[in-house]
């Protein structure tokens, strides 16, 4: 009897655990949502700050890149700030993918097609073209 209040409880652990993931991962979209809806409004300064709120509730690879994008799609872009973003990320993740676009985005932005594209071709190959998020962000960059 026990066994059976054990395993009872871990279902309910398990299952209040999957709840909790599945409301954050939807507030995180959101949140990128509602920072990509401020860009594309040209509100920048919101933007950042949604952006900066993410990175600093959680540190993660594409959290860094959407911060650093904002400086990048700016009327006037920041390329250094940008850049000073997007190596942030790098440094929290080696593997970086998206900061890794990032950079490679501001060699896109600065005439460097060649060097630029050869990056993201060995992103997108680092990605194993698993990750259809990363994918749709390439082919945006890559249209921009």
């Amino acid at each position: 009897m026990s066994m059976e209040v054990r395993v009872g409880i871990s279902k309910k652990l398990a299952l209040g655990g999957v709840a909790v993931f599945s409301f954050l991962n939807i507030a995180n979209a959101q949140s990128i949502q509602q920072g990509e809806t401020l860009v594309e409004s040209y509100k920048f300064g919101e933007a950042k700050e949604v952006f900066t709120q993410l990175v600093a509730k959680e540190a993660t690879d594409k959290n860094f890149f959407y911060l650093g994008n904002v400086y990048l799609s700016q009327p006037v872009p920041d390329f250094a700030k940008a850049a000073e973003v997007f190596n942030k990320g790098i440094a929290q993740d080696k593997k970086a993918l998206y900061s890794r676009l990032g950079l490679a985005s501001i060699k896109l932005g600065k005439g460097d097609k060649t060097n630029a594209i050869a990056e993201i071709k060995e992103i997108v190959k680092d990605s194993r073209e698993k990750d259809t998020d990363l994918l749709a962000v390439v082919g945006k960059t890559l249209i921009k």
